[in-house]
């Protein structure tokens, strides 16, 4: 499913993820945001298939629920194609990984 002006992915690679199984992940409903007005929709390619619009948060929360990897395609208005979210700017710190804790204290 294509939604007007997103651009068809090439192929999704390694998608993992279908937001809408999710009800928390799920597009909210209403009016999409006026142009150029925080709140940009993000789409993302999973299996070949084009799906959202979804907030930054919902695709953040999607990367921290493991739906998302750093492989997913994803796209929103201003971006020239399809990219893997680890490469979007906005997304990169919801791939940061967590320091390990601290090892035991000796006895």
């Amino acid at each position: 499913m294509e939604t007007e002006g997103t651009p068809p992915p090439e192929a999704a690679v390694g998608g993992v993820l279908e937001l809408g199984s999710d009800p928390a992940l799920a597009a909210p409903a209403g009016p999409p945001p006026l142009p150029g007005a925080a709140g940009a929709t993000w789409h993302v390619a999973v299996n070949g298939q084009t799906q959202g619009p979804f907030t930054i948060e919902q695709v953040t929360q999607g990367i921290s629920a493991g739906q998302l990897n750093r492989e997913s395609l994803v796209w929103n208005q201003g971006m020239t194609s399809w990219t893997p979210a680890a490469q979007v700017p906005q997304l990169t710190p919801a791939f940061a990984t967590a320091s390990p804790p601290p090892p035991p204290l000796p006895k």
